[in-house]
């Protein structure tokens, strides 16, 4: 949201004389948030890509392609957290496969 604000301070807002002092701080915010931008994404896709192995995984009927991936499960769900490990340990559970 910081983002859009500023960019719309240094595209619309720059020459109005009563926002004309606020193009310094919509600079600097501007740079502030692409960096924090950067560094959040690939964290945020990485994690959701733990979802959509974990959705996947779940939507598979046969129980012979479960076992082959359930590493993959156990990895996404190991790193997602708590929930989604009790989720895939459940899910587990009720397709038998829970040593």
């Amino acid at each position: 949201m910081l983002l859009v604000l500023s960019a719309y301070q240094l595209m619309f807002l720059q020459d109005h004389p009563d926002w004309q002092q606020f193009t310094g701080a919509a600079i600097v915010s501007t740079v502030l948030t692409l960096i924090v931008f950067l560094v959040a994404f690939p964290e945020f896709l990485r994690f959701k890509g733990h979802v959509a192995t974990l959705d996947e995984l779940m939507e598979i009927q046969s129980t012979s392609e479960l076992r082959r991936r359930k590493a993959d499960g156990a990895l996404a769900a190991e790193a997602l957290g708590a929930g989604h490990l009790e989720r895939w340990n459940a899910f587990l559970d009720s397709k038998g496969l829970r040593r």
